[in-house]
């Protein structure tokens, strides 16, 4: 039988508030692109089976809130969100045992505790002006769950260790937060995704292990400027292992992640995946979205595996053909069909013996980038000429509604070819 002393993460003793990526994390529950009623409902469910009587929200003013009012308030704040936008994000404040023990898991403390973490969420954002964002202008709820249970993704289930859908051992105790994407006069549009300089992460997440700190006289067992110097004499080894390496990763965003993900053991599993791909002499064109635990971009996948097959057809080394500097111009270029035309020149260059251009880099930088705007992306006249020499039996008809939606992609060249060959077109090819 498995000893059972691999049932809590590596870094369980550190305070975790995240912001959840309904992507990544895989539950339909979480999406945000519409209502919140299902959430809420979800939140509900979870807390009558864990034996909680009726499920009761609070927010910076008021305690005891209904489901009912969070719902209305969540779904009727989102004056000037377009339809495919986000209307809200769900928060995760995770205190480990060590910490709940610290507080005797006592509600009121956790309470307080979340206010001053919604707090320090609104005044992380940089609105580029003097202007803050105050508490009073935030519309969030939370909710305090006592209970988690194991799931078929958790390395405990994967190992046999422990069966999911069982209760994890210990203090559970967590926070669901809903806050909406708008301020409360619905001015403002306040998204910690996307730009780093307008919400850091990793300053909210780091302020926010300092206030628990602060706030309740307590000192972790570990401390993180433990963790990070453990973390640079780590990479620093990468340095002296796999030279080169400084080009593709740098060090000051990987601690950077690190902290932005609370060293938990997730982001040193990702890590691991790196220096497996180092070992092996792979080409990695996308650490960063590795590290912070992303879906991998299959186009930059597919131009590392195109760069890794040109080099070791003709034995070309890194100084000869930097697949690094590549990498970075093809995601500049978005891509695009120019960008792979002059890659297709300079690979015939080498075929017929001439060897590298001395300016190929020069090459791919001059090559045309798809330029990304709804107005040059797609037009109905452009669309037409493009299916005009089909062959294909029915009508193909294209809402314009369908490209007005903004996303790193194909060219419309390389868009309707892929359509064609599918032999259907009905909405744009996220990758």
């Amino acid at each position: 039988m498995k000893k059972l002393k691999n049932l809590h993460p590596k870094y369980d003793n550190i305070m975790v508030t995240r912001i959840l990526k309904t992507k990544e994390f895989g539950n339909v529950v979480y999406d945000n692109k519409g209502s919140a009623e299902r959430l809420v409902n979800y939140l509900k469910h979870e807390a009558k089976e864990n034996n909680s009587p009726e499920i009761y929200f609070f927010n910076q003013r008021e305690m005891d809130i209904k489901s009912d009012e969070v719902l209305s308030k969540i779904d009727n704040n989102i004056k000037g969100v377009k339809a495919t936008d986000a209307k809200f994000f769900t928060l995760i404040i995770s205190p480990s045992q060590d910490e709940l023990k610290h507080l005797k898991n006592d509600e009121k403390k956790l309470v307080e505790y979340t206010q001053k973490v919604m707090e320090n969420y609104g005044n992380n954002f940089q609105l580029g002006s003097e202007k803050k964002v105050q508490k009073e202008d935030l519309v969030w709820f939370a909710t305090i769950h006592q209970e988690r249970k194991f799931s078929g993704t958790d390395e405990t289930v994967k190992e046999g260790v422990a069966r999911s859908g069982t209760q994890k051992p210990g203090l559970q105790t967590h926070i669901h937060v809903i806050v909406s994407r708008r301020d409360a006069d619905q001015k403002i549009t306040l998204s910690p995704e996307g730009n780093q300089k307008r919400f850091s992460k990793a300053d909210w997440t780091l302020k926010n292990i300092k206030e628990f700190n602060l706030m309740f006289q307590y000192s972790p067992p570990k401390n993180l400027e433990l963790e990070e110097k453990k973390l640079r004499d780590r990479l620093e080894k990468w340095s002296q292992n796999y030279p080169g390496v400084e080009k593709i990763i740098e060090k000051e965003k990987v601690v950077k992640i690190a902290k932005e993900r609370g060293f938990e053991g997730g982001f040193y599993r990702d890590l691991k995946k790196i220096e497996q791909k180092l070992e092996k002499g792979e080409v990695i064109l996308n650490p960063y979205h590795i590290l912070a635990g992303e879906k991998p971009n299959r186009k930059a996948e597919y131009l590392a595996e195109k760069i890794e097959k040109i080099k070791n057809n003709f034995d070309l080394t890194d100084k000869e053909f930097d697949a690094a500097e590549i990498g970075r111009i093809g995601k500049e270029k978005n891509y695009s069909d120019g960008f792979y035309k002059s890659l297709r020149s300079i690979e015939k260059e080498i075929k017929e013996g001439r060897g590298v251009p001395p300016n190929y880099v020069e090459k791919l930088q001059m090559s045309q980038a798809y330029n990304n705007s709804i107005n040059d992306k797609f037009s109905s006249e452009k669309i037409e000429y493009l299916l005009k020499d089909s062959n294909q039996e029915r009508m193909i008809s294209i809402s314009k509604s369908v490209f007005d939606i903004g996303y790193e992609g194909d060219s419309p060249e390389d868009y309707v070819r892929k359509k064609k060959r599918r032999n259907i077109i009905n909405r744009p090819s996220f990758n």
